[in-house]
């Protein structure tokens, strides 16, 4: 889940790059943005949290430190998805053509990054400690190789493969137009 969570910070950082475009009123890439949030959504709804819910299952009965902390996380999950469908529907209306200010997409965004960090953030500096602390060596072991478990079943491995290649492409896309901003910029002197 560290390895996840390292993933998506570095989206998180990639969609803010975009987000900063818009608020300075120059243009994202759209597809960029359309492709981080499709990849949130499957990512989230279909992997990350199939694990995280393993992980909460076990331990929300030990003690009562670690109910409130899934407590938590089960409450800020549900903040990151509504954020990020808001998020969704706001990109969508833009694709569309339709009239959105620039402070709704913002706040859209915003909001979906902020609740998503900070989930993040409660995994690892509440949760993890927490399991550590309530957990016996073997089930910590038995933790670690779950993910590869879960990857048995043709469609996670499928999905896995899906997932992979579109974050490459999101990180390969980010890169590019860097690049090209760069290189205006560098032309034009702006």
């Amino acid at each position: 889940m560290h390895h996840d969570h390292r993933e998506l910070e570095e989206l998180l950082r990639i969609l803010e790059q975009e987000c900063d475009m818009f608020r300075g009123a120059e243009k994202p890439d759209y597809e960029l943005l359309s492709e981080i949030v499709s990849y949130f959504r499957s990512f989230l709804d279909k992997y990350h949290r199939a694990k995280e819910d393993s992980l909460l299952d076990l331990v929300k009965t030990r003690n009562m430190l670690c109910a409130k902390i899934v407590d938590e996380i089960v409450s800020e999950r549900a903040s990151v998805s509504a954020n990020l469908e808001a998020l969704d529907d706001t990109l969508r209306d833009i694709r569309n053509e339709q009239r959105i200010l620039r402070q709704t997409f913002d706040e859209a965004a915003r909001n979906f990054i902020e609740h998503e960090r900070r989930q993040i953030k409660l995994e690892e500096q509440q949760l993890f400690p927490a399991v550590s602390g309530v957990l016996r060596p073997k089930a910590l072991k038995s933790l670690r190789v779950m993910p590869k478990d879960a990857q048995v079943s043709p469609s996670m491995r499928q999905l896995v493969a899906r997932l992979r290649s579109q974050r490459r492409w999101i990180v390969r896309a980010a890169m590019m137009e860097r690049a090209a901003r760069d290189a205006l910029k560098s032309v034009t002197g702006k």
